[in-house]
Formats: structure tokens, C-alpha cells, sequence
């Protein structure tokens, strides 16, 4: 039987005379806009697998999209087919087939169009000449280089690159399924602006996003169906210098993670009290996947750890030694649009990091347990 020919490849396959092979060709574009209609500036997808169904006898074709997303079938036999691209990391914004019958009067079909939606991570830069942790009204402009960083549904690994517009504004367009997270190059005489300062409050989509000396982003996720935008903000102040590393705050107490240091002696307990911003309540994140990341106490170098004493799972949570086991990794899970505050997930139990209600009264007891979705397991970075 005939096989598919990609275009431009100068192949033909099945029978040479018109009258008795058909002809079926389309494109696969992420459709920004969302008009049904490929625009100059739409991300085209490129090696996406199309597959021809011949409905009378249920034989398939495939064929793959070339670098503009454009794919064509050659050589059919005449008659009815189903036609479907796959759409695997993004939503469909037509019908998922397209219906065609080849007759020896209209052997080539119209083009089969399939519109896709991928998701846009974008955000503003601005300067914050008062330094309160909010998008002035009429904001100072830097031009920015901003990298995103990611990994899709398939496991596949999504860099780019990009840089503010004049207008402050800077964006990533057609990302598939999955996670990511971007980090912005500060420039010379500016540092990062205080992160999070709306957060549980009408100001978590003015406030500014990014964390720490590497301006980091907190991931963010683009499921199957939901939002297919998130915005990430990233604020600047003039003067420079290194931005020190987050606190994190629970979001039921508003208390802060913390390496016990009584009387100065570094200790392996971790517990949540009233923040004062010393070192020992900071935390870098530092990232092994776009989101999962290990929190380094910034006073002492350990890293957070649910507790395996002699390999013996406990609900326990302490600071060690740095040694790259899942038991001192999490996985990071963030909603831009709902918020501010984060869940960690260790990997090692899928159990989240938990400041300890027992009968419903804050304590100062930080844990690792089944995770519920209370405020109790939330936690801001700030």
C-alpha cells in the first residue's frame, strides 16, 4: 500500500494517475489568539504526528509536520478518511478530527486545519522606586533578559531565552503540558525587589515573583485543562547588591521555618516561631528539576530533610548534611493565578511539610505528613 509523503521531500507514493489517488494536507499551529486562523506570528509545531484513516478499509497513514507545521498526505486511494493530529501537551480548540471524502471530481481536500493552545508564561519588569513590594502606577522600565526553564508532560526538557520589550514586558508562547519556572539576569546597579508582598491578598497579582540571589521563580505548572496563562513579575530596586534568600512562611500561623540555633549552638531541629529575618530562617532553593528543589538553610548549609533514622520512615523534619537523597528534595507545587503560597512534597514519601495543629492550635512542631490541603501545609515564600 502507498505510503505518506512529507512536503518537500520530493516523494510520491501510490497510483501515478490524479483521477485515482488523492491528495490531503493541513497545518498544526499553537492558536494565540484563539481565531481558528494561523497567524504570521503563531508558534507552528513541528514534528507533530498526523494520522490519515482510511474509514472503508481502517488502514492508517502517519506522517510528521515540517518545521512550518505543515504535513501532507499523497497518493491516497479515493474515499473517506479521518484525519487527527496529535495534540499530546496541549488543548485541542476545534473538533479533534476532521472529516474528508476524496472523489475522482475533488481528489485534494481543503486544508485541514487543527488549532492547538499551548500555554504563555509572560510578566512585566519594572523598577520599585518606593520599595513596598508593589507595581508603582506608572513604573520605571529595564530592559531585562529573562530564561525560562521547564520540562513537559513527555519528560522532555524546555529551554529559551528572551528580553523585555520597551514596554517592560517580556513572554514565553506554546509551552506544552508541565512545569516551569524562569530566572532573570539583574542588571548592573539594581537588585531584586522584596518577593511576595501581596500574597493572601487582592495585591498577589501587583506584587513582584522572583526569589533569592539567583532570581529564581517558583515553578509554575499548565495542566491538561485549566488556565493556559500565568504571570510571573519580576521587580527591581536601584542600588544593587545580592538579594538575600526567602523566608518561608506558613500560611495558617505566619510563622517561619527554622533551623534551632539556641544559644547560638547549630542544632539538626527544625520548627516554626515568629520571624525575625535572621539567616537561620532563610532558605535557598536550590533546584534539581524545574520543580523540585532542595531548601539549604542559608545560616548553616543543611539542607531540609524528612527524617529516616536508620532508614525508618518518621513524620519527622530536621536539617542535615546536603547528601542529594529524595528524603531531602520536594517537589514544588505552585498556582500563580490562586496565589502566592506553595506545598512541598517530599519525594521520598509524597508526604508535604506541615506546621503542626494537633488539636487545631498552632505549635511549634514542623512535620511531614499526608497531605490535606490546609493552610497548615501552605507556605509563602517572602
Amino acid at each position: 500500500m502507498a505510503a505518506a509523503a512529507l512536503v518537500g521531500t520530493g516523494a510520491a507514493a501510490g497510483p501515478a494517475h490524479a483521477q485515482d489517488a488523492g491528495e490531503i494536507a493541513g497545518t498544526v499551529w499553537v492558536d494565540k489568539d484563539q481565531d481558528r486562523q494561523p497567524g504570521e506570528h503563531e508558534a507552528r509545531r513541528a514534528g507533530v504526528t498526523v494520522t490519515a484513516l482510511q474509514r472503508a478499509t481502517g488502514e492508517r497513514r502517519t506522517t510528521r509536520t515540517d518545521e512550518r507545521g505543515d504535513f501532507r498526505f499523497t497518493g491516497l486511494p479515493l474515499g473517506a478518511y479521518q484525519v487527527e493530529a496529535d495534540r499530546t501537551g496541549y488543548a485541542a480548540l476545534a473538533d479533534r478530527t476532521w472529516d474528508v471524502e476524496l472523489t475522482s471530481g475533488s481528489p485534494r481536500a481543503g486544508q485541514a486545519w487543527f488549532p492547538q493552545q499551548g500555554g504563555t508564561l509572560g510578566g512585566q519588569v519594572s523598577v520599585d522606586a518606593d520599595d513596598d513590594g508593589a507595581r508603582d502606577a506608572t513604573p520605571e522600565r529595564v530592559a531585562v533578559t529573562v530564561h525560562l526553564w521547564g520540562r513537559d508532560l513527555t519528560g522532555a526538557e524546555v529551554r529559551a531565552s528572551t528580553t523585555t520589550s520597551d514596554y517592560g514586558w517580556y513572554h514565553f508562547d506554546a509551552l506544552a503540558t508541565g512545569a516551569y519556572q524562569v530566572r532573570a539576569e539583574v542588571p548592573q546597579g539594581y537588585g531584586l525587589a522584596r518577593p511576595n508582598a501581596g500574597a493572601g491578598s487582592s495585591g498577589a497579582h501587583t506584587d513582584f515573583d522572583l526569589l533569592g540571589a539567583e532570581a529564581t521563580s517558583l515553578p509554575v505548572r499548565f495542566a491538561e485543562t485549566g488556565s493556559r496563562y500565568a504571570a510571573v513579575d519580576i521587580g527591581l530596586v536601584r542600588g544593587g547588591g545580592v538579594a538575600p534568600e526567602p523566608v518561608l512562611v506558613n500560611a495558617a500561623s505566619g510563622w517561619c521555618a527554622d533551623q534551632e540555633l539556641p544559644g547560638g549552638a547549630v542544632t539538626t531541629g527544625v520548627a516554626a516561631g515568629d520571624c525575625h529575618g535572621g539567616d537561620n530562617q532563610r532558605w535557598r532553593a536550590r533546584w534539581v528539576e524545574p520543580d523540585v528543589a532542595e531548601f539549604v538553610d542559608a545560616r548553616t548549609g543543611f539542607c531540609l530533610d524528612q527524617e529516616f533514622p536508620g532508614g525508618r520512615r518518621t513524620s519527622g523534619v530536621g536539617a542535615y548534611r546536603c547528601h542529594g537523597g529524595a528524603n531531602q528534595r520536594w517537589r514544588v507545587s505552585h498556582d500563580e493565578q490562586g496565589g502566592e503560597p506553595f506545598t512541598a512534597v517530599n519525594l521520598a514519601t509524597g508526604e508535604c511539610l506541615d506546621q503542626e495543629y494537633p488539636t487545631g492550635t498552632p505549635t511549634t512542631g514542623v512535620g511531614a505528613y499526608r497531605c490535606h490541603g490546609g493552610a497548615n501545609q501552605s507556605w509563602v515564600a517572602r
